[in-house]
């Protein structure tokens, strides 16, 4: 573990110890409480997605095919969180041919190698044509009925990386609606076309593995290829039918109250969905911002209605600037699909060399939905002395994350220790890995748990802040963990804390910090253990700061203490409205513009602006008297300008950056 840069470590965890009878005596529990965060968290399977199109052209595809680029995907997974995007793979050459070609299936393969490398997943989808101007929208029944046998192979072997199929390949775009061979006059389907349409769902079920659906554009759709006009039912779930495995996505999600035709009986279809996306994907994107259906008030309830798992994040932009304008976005980025965060957990403290830990946990899912996969549960125990880990297999009941629905959820069951373990004291971690035995090792397909907590990005192991003895713990004895710990701010910039020494056999205090809402901690400070205060100083003034205290000696830590913050002072020194006058800011708010600080003079200054999360994002020091304000990594949102002039005063103002 790597204790210079201390990463997301809990927050607000109470110890309690309750006696329970155990089966060989008596012994004792520990409880831990957990507070979630509010962070934003790269999951594989959920979240905005970006689209990739084999071809562009519009009306006409032409030109090469166009893969996909490890660095992009990587780039953007590490930098925006983006797990997951929409692959639309192009077939119009071979609208006359019963196969799709060798050197295309090559490219796929690539394409899904890219995937696979960049860490992210994706939902595909098949057409033949970009436009409702396209002379040929799709291929016959027969011909895409073996375009899809020949395709099976190359999607068996990536369904590790595929998270959703869209039943593409009839009409433009793949959408279903503008085709001649799967539908009569006016695009009715008759029964004939219906028919086909059945039996392209079919074969693309057939195509992969049970885990993945395939997601119907309709619920007029979904019904006709089920061929039931009930909802997939909570015994029916994961069943393993091809009713159990059809989800659905929305290309005009929340454009008015029929979503441009997606529904026909608005009630009725909406309750069908509500139903069925418990237990299947769906997502999609948005498309009209020019009326109140697509407003926070009624967007929100509607995600949670029909527990939406993913959201193109380009399209359509114009939405998404009501949202945040309206104070929705940030919480719809965070609850698209699943979000698991811990509430409690309880283990047992001692535990014999190859004997039972028992434990119970409680999760809370704040997202809209369940996860679409399910994940092996591993408990993870960290030796203190060695820094070794080992994990153990949990297959106890209620294992299934994907009935996981919002809300709570309780897992409680055992494992049995391994006997080659060493007696001592032992972290324990939970690490929710992929069930395919390709990604099971890669960490960026762990699930991290939403709570102030440590995740290990380079395991995928979520630290719980909890030892356990194994045997008599052999001659390590832990320190206490300090008491009381308080966090007062004092001067411009500095808090003071001080705490409570429970123990006498620790070497020094270990204390870390983070700041607003964010789970990034670091270490500020190593303790000499005769200390039980220190100041924090030099610190950005009007923030709040967390901390969190541990004894260490040679043997370990203690557990962490339970969370204290202060909020610094702010020195703003008054100034006169001329002076105000002269500290100009221009274009504010900012859509894609430069922006620039307007001074009265030349005199020196210093510049810092932090995010809303408290995060420093740019600090120069300036002698002009319009200095431009380099926006490079700056997303939309508000920011905080903070300028220090020569006299000792501050000056501060609100940047706001727009699409």
């Amino acid at each position: 573990m790597n204790f210079r840069r201390v990463r997301k470590y809990l927050s607000a965890c109470l110890f309690l110890y309750e006696t329970f009878a155990g089966t060989y005596g008596y012994t004792q529990n520990i409880i831990t409480q957990y507070v979630s965060s509010s962070s934003e968290i790269a999951n594989p399977e959920r979240g905005w997605y970006d689209d990739y199109y084999s071809f562009t052209g519009g009306s006409n595809l032409s030109g090469d095919y166009i893969p996909l680029a490890v660095d992009e995907l990587t780039r953007n997974r590490v930098e925006d969180n983006i797990t997951l995007i929409l692959r639309l793979f192009y077939l119009h050459q071979f609208l006359d041919e019963s196969e799709v070609g060798a050197v295309y299936l090559e490219k796929m393969q690539d394409d899904f190698d890219a995937i696979r490398s960049a860490g992210v997943k994706c939902v595909i989808r098949f057409a033949y044509s970009a436009s409702q101007d396209a002379e040929i929208w799709d291929a016959t029944p027969e011909i895409v009925l073996a375009h899809i046998a020949s395709l099976k192979p190359v999607l068996t072997e990536n369904s590790d990386v595929i998270a959703g199929i869209q039943a593409g390949f009839i009409g433009a775009w793949g959408e279903w609606y503008y085709t001649e061979n799967f539908a009569g006059a006016n695009f009715i389907a008759f029964e004939e076309d219906q028919q086909n349409r059945r039996m392209v769902i079919e074969a693309l079920l057939d195509a992969v593995p049970e885990n993945i659906a395939v997601q119907g554009r309709t619920p007029a759709i979904i019904q006709n290829a089920t061929q039931s006009d009930q909802p997939i039912s909570d015994d029916e779930a994961y069943d393993g039918t091809n009713k159990s495995r059809i989800g659905h996505h929305n290309d005009c999600f929340l454009a008015n109250a029929s979503d441009y035709g997606t529904y026909t009986n608005l009630d009725e279809d909406i309750s069908y969905l509500s139903q069925s996306t418990k237990y299947t994907i769906s997502g999609g994107e948005t498309c009209d911002a020019s009326n109140e259906y697509s407003d926070c008030e009624l967007s929100v309830p509607r995600m949670k209605e029909l527990h939406w798992t993913y959201l193109n994040r380009d399209y359509n932009r114009q939405v998404y600037t009501k949202w945040r304008e309206q104070e929705c976005h940030d919480e719809i980025n965070l609850a698209l699909g699943y979000r698991l965060s811990l509430k409690q957990a309880e283990i047992s403290e001692t535990i014999d060399v190859g004997g039972t830990l028992n434990f119970e946990f409680v999760f809370v899912n704040e997202g809209y939905a369940a996860p679409t996969q399910n994940k092996d549960i591993q408990l993870v125990l960290t030796s203190l002395s060695s820094g070794t880990r080992t994990a153990v297999d949990y297959g106890g009941s209620n294992t299934d994350i994907r009935h996981w629905q919002p809300g709570e959820t309780s897992l409680s069951g055992s494992v049995v220790v391994p006997a080659f373990l060493d007696n001592g004291n032992y972290m324990v971690g939970i690490r929710f890995k992929d069930q395919t035995m390709s990604l099971a090792d890669d960490p960026a397909y762990s699930i991290q748990l939403a709570h102030f907590g440590e995740y290990d990005t380079e395991s995928g192991v979520n630290e719980l802040n909890l030892i356990v003895s194994i045997g008599n713990g052999g001659s390590e004895t832990l320190p206490i963990t300090p008491g009381n710990l308080i966090a007062e701010s004092g001067d411009s910039g500095e808090i003071s804390l001080t705490w409570n020494d429970l123990s006498d056999d620790e070497n020094s205090f270990q204390l870390i910090r983070s700041h607003g809402d964010t789970e990034e901690w670091f270490e500020v400070a190593v303790i000499d253990a005769d200390l039980t205060t220190w100041n924090d100083t030099n610190l950005t003034t009007g923030t709040t700061f967390h901390y969190r205290i541990r004894s260490v000696n040679e043997y370990g830590y203690s557990p962490w203490s339970d969370l204290a913050s202060a909020t610094t002072s702010a020195t703003i020194t008054s100034i006169s409205q001329n002076d105000l006058d002269t500290l100009l800011l221009y274009p504010n708010p900012s859509d894609d513009e430069d922006v620039y600080i307007h001074f009265k003079d030349h005199a020196v200054r210093q510049v810092t602006i932090h995010d809303m999360n408290g995060v420093k994002v740019l600090e120069t020091k300036t002698n002009k008297k319009k200095l431009k304000i380099d926006q490079e990594g700056m997303r939309v949102g508000t920011y905080i300008i903070s300028v220090l002039d020569s006299n000792g005063r501050t000056r501060i103002t609100k940047l706001i950056l727009t699409e």
